[in-house]
Protein backbone atom coordinates (compact mmCIF):
# COMPACT_ATOMS: atom_id res chain seq x y z
CA UNK A 1 0.00 0.00 0.00
CA UNK A 2 2.59 2.43 0.91
CA UNK A 3 4.29 1.76 -2.45
CA UNK A 4 1.01 2.29 -4.11
CA UNK A 5 1.39 5.65 -3.03
CA UNK A 6 4.71 6.53 -3.71
CA UNK A 7 4.99 8.84 -6.49
CA UNK A 8 8.41 7.32 -7.74
CA UNK A 9 11.36 9.76 -8.85
CA UNK A 10 13.92 7.85 -6.30
CA UNK A 11 14.98 4.94 -4.09
CA UNK A 12 13.07 3.16 -1.06
CA UNK A 13 14.63 1.05 1.37
CA UNK A 14 12.73 -1.38 3.38
CA UNK A 15 14.48 -2.43 6.52
CA UNK A 16 13.84 -5.81 7.77
CA UNK A 17 14.85 -7.49 10.95
CA UNK A 18 15.97 -10.54 9.55
CA UNK A 19 17.66 -11.65 6.42
CA UNK A 20 15.26 -14.57 5.50
CA UNK A 21 12.31 -11.69 5.51
CA UNK A 22 14.65 -9.28 3.46
CA UNK A 23 15.19 -12.21 0.68
CA UNK A 24 11.15 -13.20 0.84
CA UNK A 25 9.98 -9.49 0.64
CA UNK A 26 12.37 -8.62 -2.29
CA UNK A 27 11.12 -11.85 -4.53
CA UNK A 28 7.39 -10.78 -3.69
CA UNK A 29 7.69 -7.68 -4.71
CA UNK A 30 9.68 -8.45 -7.61
CA UNK A 31 6.94 -10.92 -8.49
CA UNK A 32 4.16 -7.57 -7.87
CA UNK A 33 6.08 -5.60 -10.60
CA UNK A 34 8.61 -3.88 -8.11
CA UNK A 35 11.73 -4.18 -8.84
CA UNK A 36 14.05 -5.20 -5.82
CA UNK A 37 16.82 -6.20 -4.71
CA UNK A 38 18.13 -7.92 -0.95
CA UNK A 39 20.79 -7.22 0.69
CA UNK A 40 22.11 -8.05 4.17
CA UNK A 41 25.57 -9.16 5.80
CA UNK A 42 25.29 -12.63 5.31
CA UNK A 43 25.68 -12.25 1.47
CA UNK A 44 29.21 -12.47 -0.51
CA UNK A 45 30.65 -8.89 -1.29
CA UNK A 46 30.14 -9.43 -4.72
CA UNK A 47 26.89 -10.09 -4.69
CA UNK A 48 26.21 -7.44 -2.00
CA UNK A 49 27.61 -5.32 -4.65
CA UNK A 50 25.93 -6.91 -7.38
CA UNK A 51 22.60 -5.65 -5.57
CA UNK A 52 23.54 -2.15 -4.08
CA UNK A 53 25.05 -0.17 -7.98
CA UNK A 54 21.83 -1.04 -9.62
CA UNK A 55 19.99 0.62 -6.56
CA UNK A 56 22.29 3.62 -6.62
CA UNK A 57 21.90 4.02 -10.48
CA UNK A 58 18.18 3.86 -10.04
CA UNK A 59 17.69 1.11 -11.86
CA UNK A 60 16.37 -1.05 -9.14
CA UNK A 61 14.64 1.61 -7.47
CA UNK A 62 14.22 -1.00 -3.98
CA UNK A 63 16.30 -2.64 -1.71
CA UNK A 64 15.47 -4.59 1.19
CA UNK A 65 18.37 -5.00 3.71
CA UNK A 66 18.92 -5.89 7.22
CA UNK A 67 20.51 -3.24 9.71
CA UNK A 68 23.86 -3.80 7.20
CA UNK A 69 22.36 -1.55 4.74
CA UNK A 70 23.05 1.93 6.94
CA UNK A 71 26.91 2.03 8.34
CA UNK A 72 28.39 5.01 6.09
CA UNK A 73 25.50 5.42 3.79
CA UNK A 74 24.81 8.98 2.59
CA UNK A 75 22.65 8.51 -1.06
CA UNK A 76 21.03 11.19 -1.48
CA UNK A 77 17.81 10.32 -3.34
CA UNK A 78 16.44 7.78 -1.19
CA UNK A 79 12.88 9.28 -0.76
CA UNK A 80 10.37 6.17 1.34
CA UNK A 81 12.56 4.13 4.07
CA UNK A 82 10.20 1.69 5.32
CA UNK A 83 10.00 -0.37 8.26
CA UNK A 84 8.87 -3.64 7.92
CA UNK A 85 9.00 -4.83 11.50
CA UNK A 86 9.95 -2.98 14.45
CA UNK A 87 13.53 -2.21 14.90
CA UNK A 88 15.55 -2.58 18.38
CA UNK A 89 15.03 0.61 19.27
CA UNK A 90 14.04 4.17 19.00
CA UNK A 91 17.48 4.64 18.47
CA UNK A 92 17.87 2.04 15.74
CA UNK A 93 14.49 3.38 13.98
CA UNK A 94 15.96 7.26 13.98
CA UNK A 95 18.86 6.20 12.67
CA UNK A 96 17.60 4.28 10.53
CA UNK A 97 14.64 6.63 9.29
CA UNK A 98 17.21 9.12 8.50
CA UNK A 99 18.43 7.72 5.11
CA UNK A 100 15.36 9.49 3.63
CA UNK A 101 15.96 13.13 2.41
CA UNK A 102 18.96 13.27 2.49
CA UNK A 103 19.00 16.18 -0.53
CA UNK A 104 16.75 17.93 1.68
CA UNK A 105 13.78 17.43 -0.56
CA UNK A 106 10.30 15.92 1.52
CA UNK A 107 10.64 12.19 1.72
CA UNK A 108 8.60 9.80 3.87
CA UNK A 109 9.04 7.15 6.74
CA UNK A 110 7.13 4.47 7.42
CA UNK A 111 6.78 2.29 10.59
CA UNK A 112 4.79 -0.97 10.33
CA UNK A 113 3.71 -2.12 14.19
CA UNK A 114 2.20 -5.19 15.35
CA UNK A 115 1.14 -6.02 18.97
CA UNK A 116 3.50 -8.60 18.77
CA UNK A 117 6.18 -6.80 17.66
CA UNK A 118 7.61 -6.41 21.42
CA UNK A 119 7.45 -10.16 22.30
CA UNK A 120 9.32 -11.05 19.02
CA UNK A 121 11.84 -8.28 19.86
CA UNK A 122 12.33 -9.62 22.99
CA UNK A 123 13.09 -12.97 21.81
CA UNK A 124 15.93 -11.64 19.21
CA UNK A 125 17.77 -9.71 21.80
CA UNK A 126 17.38 -13.01 24.94
CA UNK A 127 15.06 -10.67 27.15
CA UNK A 128 16.78 -10.55 29.68
CA UNK A 129 18.81 -7.49 30.05
CA UNK A 130 17.79 -3.97 31.67
CA UNK A 131 18.93 -2.23 29.14
CA UNK A 132 17.08 -4.13 25.84
CA UNK A 133 13.71 -4.26 27.78
CA UNK A 134 13.93 -0.42 28.25
CA UNK A 135 14.95 0.20 24.93
CA UNK A 136 11.75 -1.78 23.80
CA UNK A 137 9.19 -0.09 26.07
CA UNK A 138 10.64 3.16 25.05
CA UNK A 139 9.63 2.31 21.18
CA UNK A 140 6.21 0.81 22.02
CA UNK A 141 5.47 4.57 24.08
CA UNK A 142 6.85 6.30 21.01
CA UNK A 143 4.19 3.89 18.62
CA UNK A 144 1.14 4.54 21.13
CA UNK A 145 2.58 8.33 22.02
CA UNK A 146 -0.55 10.46 21.26
CA UNK A 147 1.91 14.09 20.14
CA UNK A 148 4.10 15.18 17.39
CA UNK A 149 6.16 12.40 16.30
CA UNK A 150 9.65 14.70 16.13
CA UNK A 151 8.79 16.07 19.38
CA UNK A 152 8.62 12.62 21.22
CA UNK A 153 11.78 12.05 19.31
CA UNK A 154 13.26 14.88 20.73
CA UNK A 155 12.22 14.42 24.35
CA UNK A 156 13.17 10.61 24.24
CA UNK A 157 16.49 11.99 23.45
CA UNK A 158 16.71 15.18 26.36
CA UNK A 159 16.67 17.60 22.71
CA UNK A 160 13.56 19.48 23.38
CA UNK A 161 15.13 22.56 22.81
CA UNK A 162 16.32 21.82 19.22
CA UNK A 163 12.22 20.87 18.70
CA UNK A 164 10.24 23.53 20.24
CA UNK A 165 7.36 23.77 18.12
CA UNK A 166 5.39 20.36 16.29
CA UNK A 167 6.70 18.99 12.91
CA UNK A 168 3.36 19.85 11.19
CA UNK A 169 3.99 16.58 8.80
CA UNK A 170 3.88 13.27 10.78
CA UNK A 171 0.75 11.27 11.19
CA UNK A 172 -0.11 12.59 14.65
CA UNK A 173 -0.02 16.38 13.62
CA UNK A 174 -1.99 15.51 10.86
CA UNK A 175 -4.45 13.29 11.87
CA UNK A 176 -4.37 13.48 15.27
CA UNK A 177 -6.29 10.51 17.55
CA UNK A 178 -9.91 11.15 18.14
CA UNK A 179 -9.22 11.10 21.98
CA UNK A 180 -7.27 13.89 22.22
CA UNK A 181 -8.41 17.28 22.09
CA UNK A 182 -6.57 19.43 19.09
CA UNK A 183 -5.05 21.77 22.22
CA UNK A 184 -3.72 19.16 23.99
CA UNK A 185 -2.14 16.88 21.13
CA UNK A 186 1.38 18.31 21.69
CA UNK A 187 0.61 18.18 25.44
CA UNK A 188 2.25 15.46 27.20
CA UNK A 189 0.65 14.46 30.84
CA UNK A 190 1.95 15.46 33.41
CA UNK A 191 4.83 13.69 35.40
CA UNK A 192 4.26 12.22 38.88
CA UNK A 193 4.85 14.55 41.86
CA UNK A 194 7.19 13.20 44.51
CA UNK A 195 4.45 11.97 46.84
CA UNK A 196 3.35 9.97 43.57
CA UNK A 197 6.77 8.39 42.98
CA UNK A 198 6.96 7.28 46.50
CA UNK A 199 3.65 5.72 46.94
CA UNK A 200 4.76 3.47 43.40
CA UNK A 201 7.82 2.64 44.89
CA UNK A 202 6.44 1.65 47.89
CA UNK A 203 4.16 -0.49 46.21
CA UNK A 204 6.48 -2.40 44.14
CA UNK A 205 8.39 -2.50 47.08
CA UNK A 206 5.71 -4.20 48.93
CA UNK A 207 5.23 -6.98 46.16
CA UNK A 208 6.82 -10.95 46.00
CA UNK A 209 7.27 -10.64 42.35
CA UNK A 210 7.14 -8.19 39.19
CA UNK A 211 4.36 -7.32 38.08
CA UNK A 212 2.82 -5.68 34.47
CA UNK A 213 2.53 -1.76 34.00
CA UNK A 214 -1.34 -2.25 33.59
CA UNK A 215 -1.70 -4.51 36.74
CA UNK A 216 0.38 -1.67 39.44
CA UNK A 217 -1.89 1.03 37.24
CA UNK A 218 -4.98 -0.44 38.04
CA UNK A 219 -4.10 -1.27 41.38
CA UNK A 220 -2.37 2.29 42.24
CA UNK A 221 -6.19 4.15 40.63
CA UNK A 222 -8.02 1.71 43.12
CA UNK A 223 -9.34 -1.54 41.53
CA UNK A 224 -10.56 -4.10 42.97
CA UNK A 225 -10.12 -6.50 40.00
CA UNK A 226 -9.92 -9.97 40.99
CA UNK A 227 -6.65 -10.68 39.00
CA UNK A 228 -5.29 -8.26 41.18
CA UNK A 229 -5.52 -10.37 44.55
CA UNK A 230 -2.93 -12.48 43.06
CA UNK A 231 -0.16 -10.71 43.08
CA UNK A 232 -1.02 -9.13 46.41
CA UNK A 233 -2.04 -6.18 45.21
CA UNK A 234 -5.06 -5.52 46.38
CA UNK A 235 -3.62 -5.55 50.07
CA UNK A 236 -0.34 -3.97 49.67
CA UNK A 237 -0.29 -0.60 51.62
CA UNK A 238 -0.97 1.82 48.78
CA UNK A 239 -3.72 0.74 46.93
CA UNK A 240 -5.76 3.12 45.69
CA UNK A 241 -2.96 6.17 46.50
CA UNK A 242 -3.30 7.35 43.14
CA UNK A 243 -7.09 6.98 42.26
CA UNK A 244 -7.34 10.64 41.41
CA UNK A 245 -4.65 10.54 38.55
CA UNK A 246 -6.17 9.69 35.04
CA UNK A 247 -4.38 5.94 34.10
CA UNK A 248 -2.62 7.83 30.90
CA UNK A 249 -0.70 10.36 33.65
CA UNK A 250 -0.01 7.11 35.82
CA UNK A 251 1.32 4.81 32.90
CA UNK A 252 3.25 7.37 31.51
CA UNK A 253 4.58 8.00 35.06
CA UNK A 254 5.90 4.77 35.21
CA UNK A 255 7.45 4.62 31.99
CA UNK A 256 9.38 7.56 33.23
CA UNK A 257 10.45 6.04 36.50
CA UNK A 258 11.67 3.17 34.04
CA UNK A 259 13.88 5.58 31.78
CA UNK A 260 15.42 7.36 35.16
CA UNK A 261 16.00 4.05 37.01
CA UNK A 262 13.86 4.45 39.97
CA UNK A 263 11.93 0.94 38.47
CA UNK A 264 13.48 -1.84 36.27
CA UNK A 265 12.16 -3.71 33.76
CA UNK A 266 12.00 -7.73 34.09
CA UNK A 267 10.58 -10.79 32.27
CA UNK A 268 11.38 -12.02 28.68
CA UNK A 269 7.79 -12.17 26.93
CA UNK A 270 5.56 -9.72 29.02
CA UNK A 271 7.73 -6.58 30.24
CA UNK A 272 7.20 -6.12 34.21
CA UNK A 273 9.00 -3.72 36.94
CA UNK A 274 10.51 -4.46 39.88
CA UNK A 275 13.31 -1.79 41.86
CA UNK A 276 16.76 -2.02 40.52
CA UNK A 277 19.23 -5.03 41.35
CA UNK A 278 16.56 -6.33 43.89
CA UNK A 279 16.93 -10.35 43.20
CA UNK A 280 12.94 -12.16 42.39
CA UNK A 281 13.14 -15.26 44.72
CA UNK A 282 11.81 -18.27 42.87
CA UNK A 283 8.36 -19.15 43.30
CA UNK A 284 7.75 -22.51 45.16
CA UNK A 285 10.69 -22.28 46.89
CA UNK A 286 11.32 -24.19 50.33
CA UNK A 287 13.95 -21.50 51.72
CA UNK A 288 13.17 -18.58 53.58
CA UNK A 289 10.06 -20.30 54.95
CA UNK A 290 9.46 -20.59 58.93
CA UNK A 291 6.64 -22.82 60.23
CA UNK A 292 5.03 -22.06 56.98
CA UNK A 293 5.19 -18.45 56.63
CA UNK A 294 8.26 -16.87 54.64
CA UNK A 295 11.03 -15.50 56.56
CA UNK A 296 11.50 -11.70 56.54
CA UNK A 297 14.21 -11.04 53.46
CA UNK A 298 17.58 -9.81 54.97
CA UNK A 299 18.64 -6.52 54.86
CA UNK A 300 19.57 -5.77 51.27
CA UNK A 301 23.43 -4.34 50.87
CA UNK A 302 23.90 -1.30 49.11
CA UNK A 303 27.16 -2.27 47.96
CA UNK A 304 26.55 -5.91 46.79
CA UNK A 305 23.42 -3.58 44.79
CA UNK A 306 26.31 -1.22 43.49
CA UNK A 307 28.59 -3.88 42.59
CA UNK A 308 26.23 -5.95 40.60
CA UNK A 309 24.83 -2.55 38.21
CA UNK A 310 28.50 -1.99 37.41
CA UNK A 311 28.80 -5.64 36.30
CA UNK A 312 25.62 -5.50 34.31
CA UNK A 313 26.25 -1.97 32.86
CA UNK A 314 30.03 -3.13 32.20
CA UNK A 315 28.26 -5.67 30.10
CA UNK A 316 25.94 -4.09 28.55
CA UNK A 317 28.17 -1.06 27.41
CA UNK A 318 31.16 -3.60 26.35
CA UNK A 319 33.48 -1.17 29.49
CA UNK A 320 36.19 -2.65 31.87
CA UNK A 321 34.06 -2.38 35.06
CA UNK A 322 36.38 0.59 36.62
CA UNK A 323 35.28 2.60 33.79
CA UNK A 324 31.94 2.68 34.91
CA UNK A 325 32.20 3.44 38.58
CA UNK A 326 35.67 2.71 40.22
CA UNK A 327 36.11 0.94 43.32
CA UNK A 328 36.92 4.01 45.37
CA UNK A 329 34.06 5.73 44.42
CA UNK A 330 31.61 2.56 44.88
CA UNK A 331 32.89 2.68 48.38
CA UNK A 332 31.99 6.46 48.65
CA UNK A 333 28.87 6.18 47.22
CA UNK A 334 28.26 3.39 50.03
CA UNK A 335 29.82 5.70 52.87
CA UNK A 336 27.83 8.55 52.14
CA UNK A 337 24.64 8.00 50.55
CA UNK A 338 24.13 10.92 48.55
CA UNK A 339 20.42 11.40 47.88
CA UNK A 340 20.43 14.39 45.22
CA UNK A 341 22.46 15.06 41.92
CA UNK A 342 24.29 18.12 44.11
CA UNK A 343 25.64 15.59 46.54
CA UNK A 344 26.25 12.63 43.93
CA UNK A 345 28.86 14.97 42.06
CA UNK A 346 30.52 15.57 45.28
CA UNK A 347 31.65 11.95 44.91
CA UNK A 348 35.26 11.39 43.64
CA UNK A 349 34.94 10.03 40.19
CA UNK A 350 31.01 11.40 39.61
CA UNK A 351 32.04 14.11 36.61
CA UNK A 352 29.23 15.62 34.59
CA UNK A 353 29.74 12.71 32.14
CA UNK A 354 28.85 9.98 34.47
CA UNK A 355 26.32 11.90 36.40
CA UNK A 356 24.38 12.65 33.03
CA UNK A 357 25.04 8.62 32.07
CA UNK A 358 24.45 6.98 34.98
CA UNK A 359 23.23 9.90 37.71
CA UNK A 360 19.28 8.52 37.89
CA UNK A 361 20.15 4.50 38.18
CA UNK A 362 22.62 5.36 41.32
CA UNK A 363 20.12 7.69 42.90
CA UNK A 364 17.36 5.54 42.83
CA UNK A 365 19.60 2.27 44.34
CA UNK A 366 21.14 4.26 47.58
CA UNK A 367 17.05 5.46 48.02
CA UNK A 368 15.92 1.54 47.24
CA UNK A 369 18.86 -0.51 49.08
CA UNK A 370 19.17 2.58 52.30
CA UNK A 371 15.95 3.60 52.57
CA UNK A 372 14.45 6.59 51.75
CA UNK A 373 13.17 8.06 48.10
CA UNK A 374 15.64 9.95 45.88
CA UNK A 375 14.52 13.54 44.89
CA UNK A 376 14.13 14.62 41.52
CA UNK A 377 17.50 14.03 39.45
CA UNK A 378 18.02 16.54 36.28
CA UNK A 379 20.98 15.79 34.66
CA UNK A 380 23.75 18.56 34.40
CA UNK A 381 23.79 20.09 30.54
Amino acid sequence: AALGRWPGGGQVVVYTTSRAQAARLAQQLDAAGHPAACYHAGLAPTVRRDALLPFVAGTVPILCATSAFGMGVDLPGIRLVVHYSAPASLEAYYQEAGRAGRDGAAADCLLLWHPGDLAALARRSGGAAAGAAARRLGLQAYVDGGRCRQLQVAAYFGVEALQPAACGGCDRCLRPPAALRPAAVDAPPPPLGALAQEAVLRMVAALRRPVGARLLTAALRGSRAQVLRRFGLLTAPDHGALRQLPEVQVRAGLASMLVAGQLAPRGRKHPTLWLPNRPVRAAGSAAGRVAGRRAPPPPPSLQAALRRFVRQAAKELGWPPYKVLPKRTVAQIVAEQPRSAVALAQIHGIGPQRQARFGAQLLALVAAYAGGKPAPFFAPP
